[in-house]
């Protein structure tokens, strides 16, 4: 047994002396720096690149072997560029598991490193070389397991720059630092690491992310299946970028990765937002809880639940406003399928709940347009709402209508369906205030997104939305803001341009300006600048209207055609209504054809052109006796007032006190802002007006001609001829003025009228002396010389 000891003591001796004699030999005899220029030639022979080690290399031994790198860098010298540059740098292995052939890592320091990734203009890099020489194959080239059983792992003050001189843009990861110890492939261990994140482009405007993780780590590299627990990433973002600063906190309880199923999950994960702007009385924020699983081979996403929670502040605010959303999603791109079996999301008062369910087969087979093919369906609704509440919470001003319960009630729900070329929300239902709104609406003809509608009103009484009416008690502000308003662009052209819509709606009861309108029906369309109105008409103060317009405002200026066409309406509540007293009665038919170009009122009025006929039946002027007006006038003329004597006026104003309007009928021309008259004829029931004249829409001008005629009752059956004369009248001035002057009988006209009522009374009584003289002068004559005689006054009665 002592002999068998002593052998054993032998041996470990002579292992001791040997491993301390090579230990010796590898301290004090082999340098490490002598193949420097080994390891730059094998450098340059393998990658073409310049290896420079221009700090010292020294040992490390027992326990762990290892070296230590001085500074050192690698250089492309084609480019000039510095791929990677080194302060100082140590990797150690365990001696025992190295003479038993096996490398076993035992700790890493890397401090000051710094790696530069250049992108040309041409997409070319600064890494096409060296990564090409890496893929080459070298047959010499022989490998050994290495197995990482880190006890430490440092990296400190270590760079990375990505330059993208095509985009002008700079991307920077620096103070990058990442401790951990202790690493096992098998077993958990802590990691730690804090590094910047900047991006700056050539225009000075730049953002960096100040960024710290902790976690626990898990990597189980046999069964590739890493884990990770307690992960915390914290995340500063500040730069002119940005309008403030934001704060993002991450937290996740565990995330899971089978790297060969191709399955990840990341467990109870709360992600935190802080927006942190200074003009806001307090910070935004925003916290998002869910958890998430992806199975890649199958193509399948489950992100159930996820829950949002946000905070929003403003100055504006009454106070701050939560915003929640309670969701899950669940997707599969290999079928191409997304569904979000239920949405719950809140903003202030309003509650909105939905479903949705899309098909997307282009994102499963890879077409390029990821639309194509699409379908989708769903449902939405919401609670009964304020607007009103919500506005003022949200600090938007309500506004003032002269209703002051108008929009104090709202709720809408719709079921979604679509493809790739139409989402629309059919079976629409909106609650306003007691008033339904159903059909559909949406968007068409993607990916131009036609906007489109059809939608049905039962009831509406408009006014109660628009402002109250208030009175301008200043007249000469009044004017001014006419004028003013009349040299200002009416329609919006450049919105005009873009819109592309088709949309119609019929109401069965609607007020606007007072007016009841039922059966209203409407339907326009626009695209590329050209709104066509194809239908608008309805029913009103006992009658209908229809008024197809046209806007074209593709040109340089806005071209309006209008086509109205009114039939039977009542002007009398009209009238009321504008002059606020009831002075006229009447039903009134409209044809018209109106062309307008420009986009002011006056460019309106002068450019106005077009035919148009009106016809009044069943009229009444109240108040106004036109037959009075005209008897006192004719009551000024000398030669007719014989056949005036005796005509009971009095008698006449008691029992007359409305001019009727049997009939009238007009045909009117537009032509640069004038109004054309060429024939108008009207009967007030015992009193027949045929006349023409213009009025100019600008200058307000009038100048018009009639002829009256009235029936022979008025002139008594000794006068009764004066039926037949027509009494001109003519209105000529400016509507501006005085309206009693304005009208009176034509002066030269009437002077006619005279001269033929003289003439004829002349002839009566050269008639009636004819008979004596004639009868005087062939008391005496024979029979021939009586003929003669009575064909020389057979002349006069020519």
């Amino acid at each position: 047994m002592k002999r068998l000891l002593k052998w054993i003591a032998g041996i470990v001796a002579m292992v001791l002396l040997s491993v301390s004699a090579l230990a010796g030999y590898v301290l004090f005899v082999l340098d490490p720096n002598d193949y420097k220029q080994a390891l730059t030639d094998v450098v340059k022979k393998k990658t073409d690149m310049d290896l420079q080690l221009t700090g010292d290399l020294a040992w490390k031994l027992y326990p762990s072997i290892g070296i230590s790198l001085g500074e050192t860098s690698l250089k492309d010298p084609a480019l000039g560029e510095t791929l990677v540059a080194v302060q100082q740098a140590s990797v150690s292995v365990e001696l025992m598991p190295l003479l038993d052939g096996q490398a076993s890592v035992d700790a890493v320091s890397l401090d000051g490193a710094n790696v530069r990734f250049v992108q040309y203009a041409d997409g070319k890099t600064s890494w096409d070389t060296l990564l090409a020489k890496l893929k080459s194959p070298d047959e010499d080239d022989t490998s050994k397991e290495v197995k990482f059983n880190i006890e430490s792992l440092d990296i400190t003050n270590t760079q990375l720059t990505l330059v993208d001189k095509k985009a002008g843009v700079t991307r920077t990861v620096d103070k990058v630092t990442v401790h951990a110890t202790d690493i096992d492939p098998e077993k958990a261990f802590p990691l730690s690491a804090s590094f910047d994140v900047t991006q700056a482009d050539e225009a000075g405007k730049k953002v960096t992310a100040e960024n710290s993780l902790n976690a626990v780590v898990t990597l189980n590299l046999d069964a590739k299946k890493p884990h990770i627990e307690d992960l915390t990433l914290n995340s500063a973002l500040s730069g002119n970028m940005l309008p403030a600063p934001i704060s993002i906190a991450l937290k996740a309880a565990s995330i899971d990765v089978d790297i060969e199923a191709q399955q990840h999950a990341i467990n109870g994960m709360v992600l935190d937002v802080i927006y942190a702007d200074p003009t806001r009385p307090a910070p935004i924020s925003a916290t998002i809880n869910a958890d998430i699983k992806a199975d890649i081979a199958k193509g399948e996403a489950v992100v159930n639940p996820l829950k949002l929670t946000t905070t929003v502040t403003d100055k504006a605010l009454t106070k701050p406003i939560a915003v929640t959303l309670d969701t899950s999603v669940n997707a599969n791109w290999k079928l191409g399928d997304i569904t979000v079996p239920k949405l719950v999301a809140t903003l202030d008062k309003i509650r909105l709940e939905a479903n949705v369910s899309v098909k997307l087969p282009a994102l499963a087979n890879g077409a390029a347009n990821i639309t194509d093919g699409m379908r989708a369906s769903g449902k939405l609704s919401t609670n009964s709402f304020n607007p009103r509440d919500v506005m003022a919470n949200l600090g938007i001003t309500p506004p003032v209508t002269k209703d002051p319960k108008a929009l104090s009630n709202v709720s809408l729900s719709a079921n979604i369906s679509g493809d790739e070329r139409n989402v629309l929300a059919k079976d629409l239902r909106i609650a306003l205030d007691g008033s339904n709104i159903t059909g559909e609406a949406g968007v068409r003809e993607l990916p131009k997104a036609r906007i489109y509608a059809r939608l049905n009103l039962d009831k509406l009484n408009a006014d109660n939305y628009l402002p109250p009416e208030k009175a301008l008690t200043d007249k000469t502000t009044a004017d001014k803001g006419q004028a003013k308003k009349a040299a200002e662009a009416i329609l919006p052209v450049k919105l005009l341009r873009e819109q592309n819509l088709d949309i119609g709606l019929k109401a069965g009861a609607l007020t606007i300006m007072s007016y009841p309108i039922t059966q209203l029906s409407l339907a326009a369309t626009a695209r590329d600048g050209l709104v066509n109105v194809s239908e608008f008409r309805g029913q009103v103060a006992d009658g209908s209207f229809s008024v197809p317009a046209n806007i074209d405002v593709r040109g340089a200026k806005p071209v309006i055609t209008l086509k109205p066409t009114l039939n039977k309406i009542d002007l009398g509540p009209i009238a009321q209504k504008a002059l606020k007293q009831d002075v006229f009665a009447g039903r009134m038919n409209f044809n018209g054809n109106v062309t307008v170009r420009g986009n002011t009122t006056d460019e309106w009025i002068s450019s106005a052109k077009g035919p148009n006929t009106l016809r009044l039946n069943d009229g009444v002027i109240k108040g106004v006796n036109i037959r009075d007006a005209l008897f006192n006038a004719l009551g000024k003329y000398q030669a007719l007032l014989p056949m005036l004597t005796g005509h009971n006026s009095e008698e006449l104003k008691s029992k007359i006190g409305n001019t009727d309007i049997v009939s009238l009928l007009g045909d009117i021309t537009l032509d640069q802002g004038v109004v054309r008259n060429e024939s108008m004829k009207a009967d007030l029931k015992d009193m027949q007006v045929a006349g023409a004249g213009t009025y100019n829409l600008q200058t307000n001008d009038v100048d018009y001609r009639f002829q009256l005629k009235l029936d022979k009752k008025y002139w008594g059956e000794k006068n009764a001829k004066m039926a037949e004369y027509a009494i001109p009248v003519r209105c000529n001035g400016n509507l501006q003025g005085s309206l009693a002057t304005l009208c009176g009988l034509d002066k030269a006209g009437m002077e006619g009228i005279v001269g033929q009522i003289a003439k004829a009374r002349l002839g009566e009584e050269v008639e009636k002396q004819k008979g004596k003289l004639e009868e005087k002068l062939t008391e005496k004559l024979d029979p021939a010389q009586k003929e003669a005689v009575k064909q020389i006054f057979d002349l006069f009665k020519r």
